[in-house]
């Protein structure tokens, strides 16, 4: 990674890493958006964007999908915490 500036905070998410562990890394993008949707919280409500993952997906892949968006949102969650401590 290149050298982030001193006044800006960067999160690594593994996305291959989470996709895998769903079991598929076409997951990637689920696992990235749940990602983002931790760190824009306070603008988008994390349900309306697992709702419209819903609808936009297979209906086979949905609970795999939501699953990653899922492991990206608590990665964020996780490194914030790791951050603030």
């Amino acid at each position: 990674m290149k050298d982030v500036p001193k006044n800006l905070v960067c999160y690594e998410v593994p996305a291959m890493e989470i996709a895998h562990s769903v079991g598929n890394v076409k997951y990637q993008n689920s696992a990235v958006l749940g990602a983002l949707a931790a760190l824009l919280k306070s603008m988008i409500k994390k349900e309306s964007l697992k709702s419209a993952v819903s609808e936009i997906i297979p209906p086979k892949t949905i609970d795999e999908n939501i699953e990653a968006f899922e492991a990206g949102w608590a990665h964020i969650v996780n490194a914030k915490m790791a951050v603030s401590k």
